[in-house]
């Protein structure tokens, strides 16, 4: 028999960042842990070349049997404190429904040992009466109006918080519920990390031209920058130019020269973050927006 310390505690994860406990009675609660408890089981693969490092390669698309994991991620301290203190918690009503973003459910007593399950949530999880759309149900032989709101609870994990660990496979719904904590994982480049990459690569007097930093530039080059990686100048004009046809070239001031175009630029980036690929076979140049590391 299930005791009520080890149920899931559902609650209602709202746009504006604040959180609604969904009361609700035992036996719900229970069929909904036991649910739950079976997809935490099945979600996270038990090889671990299943689970690469969202921050090594965030542009890799995860196969259906693998799964991305954020280590030590720093989840809001809300919804650990939820978990621990589920009766400091104002109920759900009816009129928030629209403003939900993610329901989520756990257990546990710190952000170590938290097991916490995030389902996305959208318009399409609420049913109501609208005009010309009726709800009604069954009871005591005859049919009635059903005249308040449905939340559909979606059986389906599609973010796992575990062991201080975020797992995850879709970039798209993670962004939905920690934008701005993914965004320090994959974003754009800010005006003085541009400048400081600018410097390191091509001098203090050479300014990036306007014209080149699109968003996808400025991720790449957030790219560069959060890899940390010192890079041996030489040795990119070495591999830049026989490899992929760069045209790469050091000025007297032991920096590299700007590219010419944004189209060059752009390639010189991709060379930088390891998105410019050589077959071993068959030596044809490949971009790819799209790998995982093997070793």
């Amino acid at each position: 028999m299930t005791s009520d310390s080890d149920l899931f505690i559902f609650f209602a994860y709202l746009r504006n960042g604040e959180i609604r406990r969904i009361l609700m009675d035992r036996d719900l609660q229970k069929e909904l842990t036991d649910l739950f408890n079976s997809k935490v089981f099945e979600f996270i693969p038990n090889e671990d070349d299943k689970i690469p490092k969202f921050e090594e390669h965030p542009c890799y698309k995860p196969e259906e049997d693998e799964i991305f994991v954020i280590e030590r991620f720093d989840i809001p301290t809300e919804i650990i404190d939820a978990i621990r203190n589920r009766m400091t918690y104002r109920n759900l009503t009816e009129n928030e429904y629209d403003d939900i973003k993610a329901i989520f459910c756990g257990k546990g007593d710190s952000k170590e040992n938290c097991v916490i399950a995030f389902t996305i949530f959208d318009a399409r999880n609420i049913i109501q009466c609208r005009q010309s759309k009726y709800l009604i149900f069954y009871k005591s032989d005859t049919f009635k109006k059903f005249d308040q709101k449905i939340l559909i609870v979606n059986g389906k994990i599609d973010l796992l918080f575990m062991n201080g660990n975020l797992y995850f496979r879709s970039l798209h719904n993670a962004k939905r519920v920690f934008k701005d904590l993914m965004n320090e994982y994959y974003r754009e480049a800010t005006d003085q990390e541009v400048e400081e990459f600018g410097k390191e690569f091509f001098g203090d007097d050479v300014e990036i031209s306007e014209d080149f930093l699109d968003s996808r530039v400025r991720k790449l080059i957030f790219g560069v920058v959060k890899s940390g990686m010192n890079f041996d100048l030489k040795k990119v004009v070495e591999i830049g130019r026989s490899k992929f046809g760069l045209n790469l070239e050091i000025n007297n001031n032991g920096k590299l020269e700007l590219p010419d175009d944004k189209k060059e630029f752009k390639k010189f980036l991709k060379l930088l973050n390891d998105d410019l690929l050589e077959s071993p076979l068959t030596e044809l140049k490949y971009e790819t927006n799209s790998k995982k590391r093997l070793s």
